[in-house]
């Protein structure tokens, strides 16, 4: 059985499919099977989202599903266990605010709820957690300082997806890091293409040249995104003067065979 997972949005539960969690914002994580209902507290969720995701928690507890029974454990962002992490198959942590209720708006851009997309990079690590599934993506500064050897990054370009492999990670990293960037085709239009730098390698330099400025072109990065569009009208073929042409050489011809057996008739005479 897996995780239910919720997101406190005025004080309520919202129900979220999966386990992307928001640094402005509070979640509550119910786990049936062992009775266990997890807090999660993002690092920049208000005072009256923790409380509500303490209150909200009590009143699951509470219900007919557990009968008070349950365990309730608050975890503040970065705190996690891997017992949390695994549970939920993984976890992606994002610098945003989703919340309508949040005192302060954190705006990072999620290409899958902005209109225009904002360039984001993520951490893969497992160095706390053991298994490939207590693995971590979370968000950092889009900035060169932010690589770090001993980690898998993923710079998010939009319809565009580029994995760093620092020289000294380790192969689940790389593994989860690819399959977390394959993931992002389910969030948006298009076809993503994950692309692979390793630190080091000679084509490094092109993935370091983001953080100049230096993107993809626009014209290859949105070929997947244009619908097929039917503009032009179809051009009509006037049938009605075709077949008049068609008739007037017919009787063209008929008139000269006619002339001709005439023509052919007085020479016999």
């Amino acid at each position: 059985m897996g995780p239910i997972i919720y997101r406190i949005d005025k004080g309520n539960l919202k129900k979220i499919a999966r386990p992307v969690f928001t640094t402005g914002d509070s979640y509550v994580i119910v786990d049936k099977l062992h009775e266990k209902i997890y807090i999660w507290l993002g690092s920049k969720c208000s005072a009256d989202e923790k409380g509500a995701a303490a209150v909200q928690a009590r009143g699951i507890d509470e219900g007919d599903e557990f009968n008070g029974g349950a365990k309730i454990l608050t975890y503040d962002e970065g705190d996690e266990p891997a017992e949390l992490v695994t549970f939920l198959g993984g976890l992606k942590v994002l610098d945003k605010n989703l919340a309508t209720s949040m005192l302060k708006d954190v705006s990072t851009g999620e290409f899958a709820w902005e209109s225009d997309h904002v360039n984001a990079l993520y951490k893969i690590s497992s160095e706390e957690f053991d298994g490939i599934n207590a693995i971590k993506a979370v968000q950092v500064p889009f900035e060169k300082s932010s690589l770090d050897s001993d980690d898998v990054m993923i710079a998010d370009l939009g319809v565009d997806i580029w994995v760093w492999q620092g020289k000294s990670c380790n192969v689940k990293e790389k593994v989860k890091g690819i399959q977390i960037a394959r993931e992002f085709d389910i969030d948006r239009a298009g076809a993503q293409r994950p692309k692979v730098f390793i630190e080091g390698d000679i084509d490094e330099d092109e993935f370091l040249g983001i953080f100049e400025g230096k993107l993809p072109q626009s014209e290859s990065r949105v070929q997947d995104l244009k619908l097929e569009t039917f503009d032009q009208k179809p051009q009509k073929i006037p049938l009605k003067k075709e077949k008049k042409s068609g008739l007037c050489i017919i009787v063209m011809g008929s008139m000269f065979v006619a002339i001709m057996l005439l023509q052919a008739f007085k020479i016999w005479i």
